[in-house]
């Protein structure tokens, strides 16, 4: 077995470092490649430990979304920018989320609103822009993707924002009863996948970013006719594959739906007599990574296989501690 290394982070003691040695691991769920995790903490300069999102930018810096400021890393030192009364920083030091526009902006969600770096000047500015209706973005981000030319924003209690960066134009999607978006995905057979806090998950059929209305979302129902995700927070919708989709939610764990049939298969949703909350899903080298409060589950699309890491208090080697909320691959093969 060829030695890999990966990175790898979550929410408490927030960063770690994972080396794959040839050895195996005997877990509840199966047999596993055994991983070493190094912690990057507060001690590295982490402003603090609960990381909601990561991202490596274009140039290869680290970025890490926390509740006391944005943070860079290097692989060696950390850099941490928050809300300062000079007109150039963040507005607020909790920040959620983050994406990487088609220019090579950083737009940073936070709990009041948006803003955007510029890595050139070394500053952010909020992002401002309005609907044709005067509605700006002011509430607490929840989603963030820059998907092509269009950038996706949730808002708690204001829906979901799609600019066009080439526009320079906003719209709005106010989903009457369902206020507050928790996972999006828009898969190769123009889905726009939409999972909501509480409410479930839902779809716009033939999605157009400029066309779309809120009239056109559809609940999502399965081969049976039921309607499988009903009162779920559905956080985390990743296409694998044209027409398979996975879902993370609190209820169902993991999930798979073949979106064309509808046919909806359970991975894993409980463990150790306790539903598995699916936070956050990453698609690598044909395995999905799953973030949870049980520690990381890594299933293995092609053989099915399903491996499970948690904190072992008599390894140093191990996760620090069993609840994970975020997962970023970076360039050179780590996670």
């Amino acid at each position: 077995m060829d030695n890999k290394r990966l990175t790898f982070s979550w929410l408490t003691t927030v960063c770690l470092w994972l080396t794959a040695v040839a050895t195996y691991a005997q877990t509840a769920i199966g047999t596993s490649e055994n991983y070493l995790f190094r912690n990057i903490g507060v001690k590295d300069g982490l402003s603090q430990t609960t990381v909601f999102d990561i991202l490596q930018d274009r140039t290869g810096f680290i970025w890490m979304c926390t509740k006391a400021g944005l943070n860079r890393y290097d692989g060696t030192t950390m850099r941490t920018y928050t809300h300062r009364n000079d007109g150039h920083s963040l507005g607020s030091d909790f920040a959620t989320t983050i994406c990487e526009a088609p220019d090579g902006r950083l737009w940073v969600g936070t709990e009041q609103g948006v803003y955007i770096y510029d890595p050139q000047m070394d500053t952010f500015a909020p992002f401002v822009t309005t609907t044709a209706d005067g509605q700006r973005i002011t509430n607490n981000v929840t989603v963030l993707e820059c998907i092509g030319q269009q950038i996706y924003i949730a808002a708690n209690e204001q829906g979901l924002f799609i600019y066009d960066t080439q526009q320079k134009k906003m719209r709005n999607l106010n989903f009457d009863g369902h206020p507050n978006v928790a996972g999006l995905q828009l898969d190769t057979d123009g889905r726009l996948w939409i999972g909501f806090f509480g409410g479930g998950l839902y779809f716009i059929d033939h999605f157009q970013p400029a066309l779309a209305s809120a009239a056109s979302l559809q609940r999502f129902l399965d081969d049976t006719g039921n309607e499988t995700f009903d009162g779920d927070i559905v956080s985390a919708v990743v296409e694998v594959s044209p027409g398979i989709l996975m879902t993370g939610s609190d209820r169902h764990g993991l999930t798979e739906i073949n979106t064309r049939s509808r046919h909806v298969r359970t991975i894993i949703s409980s463990y150790g007599g306790r539903p598995i909350f699916g936070r956050s899903l990453t698609l690598y080298d044909n395995q999905v990574w799953v973030a949870t409060e049980q520690g990381l589950f890594i299933y293995d699309i092609a053989t099915q296989h399903l491996s499970h890491y948690v904190h072992e208090p008599s390894d140093p080697f191990s996760l620090a501690d069993n609840s994970l909320y975020c997962i970023c691959p970076d360039r050179e093969g780590g996670m």
